[in-house]
Parts: C-alpha cells; structure tokens; sequence
C-alpha cells in the first residue's frame, strides 16, 4: 500500500466558479460538492478545465463522497480534484474513489478534508491492482446497447 499522492496531483478545484449564480448556461459541465448526479452541478458557459480521467472529492457539503469523472469538466473550489500522475485503467479510479468514500468518515468537524490530510491514504499500486470488474468492458457494452437500441427505434 502507498500514500494516495505518489498516484495523483491533489489539488483544489477552481475559485473562479465559487458563485454560480452569476453563470450563463451552457455546454460545459461544472462540478460541485453535491453528493448526487456525479456531483454535476450543471451545464454552464465556461471553458473546460479538466480533461477526463479524473476523481473529483467535495470538502463541503457531501464532504468525501468521490466521483469518477469521465467527461470533461471545470470544477469548483467546493472540490479537490485528483489527476492522475500516471495512464490508469478505469477499474482503478473507481477503486481509489470507492477508497476515499469509505474514509470519509475520517473527515469531519475539526478533521476537515484537504489535499494534505487526502493525500496520505493509503492505497494499492495501480500496476499491482486487480478487479473483477472491467469498467472499460461494461462501458462499451452499455454504448452499443445503446446504440442498437437507438437503432431499433
């Protein structure tokens, strides 16, 4: 097992879209610290800040509960945002976000969840992990699914 931060950049998402309020809607998907949706707050018009794959962690509200983002997006600073140093598979990102969900615990009250306290769970080698699951597999059975079904229709 290794700390968290030899496996990924950890850092806070960006400040600039602290006030969504004043947002335009738009294209882009912008992430916040909800805890549902994929933590999505909405679609707005704003440049894409982060290229897909990446975790996306909330420090307020839903504090701790871990999203796999495989789109592109912008993220709030209501979030930290870890990008991989490394290629990784899909099953391993979903393994670390499930890692990080289950400490969450770990974070609250005067414990609050930042890129130093984050960055020292520990967490199995990407080049040593194995899953029974293929993330990748399942996503491209769900595309031509879709894609025969849209077909069809």
């Amino acid at each position: 097992m290794e700390n968290l931060n030899k496996f990924f950049t950890i850092k806070y998402g960006n400040k600039t879209y602290s006030d969504k309020s004043v947002l335009d809607n738009g294209e882009t998907i912008l992430i916040a610290s909800q805890g549902v949706d994929n933590g999505t707050y909405g679609f707005f018009d704003i440049p894409i800040s982060y290229k897909p794959p990446i975790i996306t962690v909330p420090r307020t509200g839903s504090i701790g509960f871990s999203f796999v983002q495989l789109y592109p997006c912008t993220v709030t600073d209501d979030c930290m945002v870890l990008t991989p140093i490394m290629k990784m598979e899909t099953d391993y990102l979903f393994y670390v976000a499930a890692v990080i969900r289950f400490a969450k615990w770990r974070y609250n009250y005067g414990r609050k969840i930042t890129p130093k306290r984050l960055s020292t769970l520990k967490v199995i080698d990407p080049e040593k992990f194995q899953s029974n699951i293929s993330y990748n597999l399942l996503l491209n059975d769900i595309g031509e699914s879709l894609k025969k079904l849209s077909e069809t229709s």
